[in-house]
């Protein structure tokens, strides 16, 4: 059986490459579908650092023009949420009057995504 070890961390991988790369297809196809008549282009905003390889291969599926940031935010310490989210970077001024889209690993809790939306909405993206 093989074993991925990362730090302290060993695991057993149970989702082959195949898999994940058909479900990227699957989200890239709806995502070409939201945007295939639009003129505007997107900002694709990545959350560091757990969404960089599936950002990368998400991009590499898109049919249309978008622009990538990436935004650094915090809730662990260890292995342990400590319940308080914190951005280790700014938004971009870029992002103002944009339709932006998330890019994101994991969803947990739920806070993550909560304090990007709230960042998204004090930067003035469109949507």
């Amino acid at each position: 059986m093989n074993r991925i070890t990362l730090g302290d961390k060993s695991f057993v991988p149970y989702i082959d490459y195949e898999t994940i790369s058909k479900a990227i297809d699957v989200v890239a196809e709806r995502v070409n579908a939201d945007f295939k008549d639009s003129a505007e282009e997107p900002v694709l905003l990545c959350l560091l650092n757990g969404a960089i390889m599936f950002c990368a291969e998400l991009m590499k599926r898109l049919d249309f023009n978008c622009s990538l940031v990436s935004l650094k935010l915090t809730s662990y310490q260890g292995t342990s949420s400590t319940g308080v989210v914190v951005a280790s970077t700014p938004l971009p001024p870029s992002i103002k009057g944009k339709t932006v889209i998330v890019v994101e690993d994991i969803v947990d809790t739920g806070r993550t995504i909560e304090k990007v939306k709230e960042m998204l909405k004090e930067a003035g993206a469109a949507d």
